[in-house]
């Protein structure tokens, strides 16, 4: 199953927040599994911390990026052709 976290999945994932539903967690753990994140959420969490630093998290955009991959998470990019479905 291929699966894509949303920012707030993304987050509770990497810190190991107890938001994340234990479902979720067994379902990204799992490595039959393939998890990513998307480029917009990145972009999204560094914007969070310009307006509301200390807010959303303390992990900086290239931690999380780092983060992610260590953890085999694929990076989804956001490219203009994928606006036009929109």
């Amino acid at each position: 199953m291929k699966i894509l976290l949303d920012t707030h999945m993304l987050l509770w994932t990497l810190t190991e927040d107890s938001q994340l539903p234990t479902k979720a967690y067994e379902m990204i753990k799992d490595e039959e599994n393939r998890t990513f994140f998307s480029s917009v959420s990145i972009w999204e969490i560094a914007i969070k911390r310009l307006v509301r630093p200390g807010k959303i998290t303390s992990l900086t955009p290239q931690e999380l990026v780092a983060l992610s991959e260590n953890a085999n998470m694929s990076e989804l990019y956001l490219e203009t052709r994928h606006t036009y479905a929109l």
